[in-house]
């Protein structure tokens, strides 16, 4: 139950930590005729999609070899959520 848990904690959290450095990247908005603009949007989106499967893998390999070393659990819930936070994550950055 912990490793299920410590799963899908991790990552939510390396999303969370993605998306704060993409957002960070894409820079402050400028408006120019009611159309918000970013300086860097295209480079937040590749930093988003690097940074969240490397961060969620080495959170998800700690868990493992932490409690479960003979069990893919804390993979396959992570790929589910992984999955299933990809929507909530990506539609802001490519909006």
């Amino acid at each position: 139950m912990l490793a299920i848990v410590g799963a899908i904690c991790s990552v939510i959290g390396s999303g969370e930590l993605s998306n704060y450095m993409a957002e960070f990247l894409r820079g402050k908005p400028s408006a120019d005729v009611g159309i918000v603009i970013y300086s860097h949007s295209d480079r937040a989106l590749i930093l988003w999609l690097l940074t969240f499967p490397i961060l969620s893998y080495t959170f998800l390999f700690i868990i493992k070899q932490t409690f479960t070393k003979n069990s893919n659990l804390p993979y396959w819930i992570g790929i589910i959520t992984a999955v299933l936070c990809l929507p909530y994550y990506l539609i802001p950055l490519l909006w």
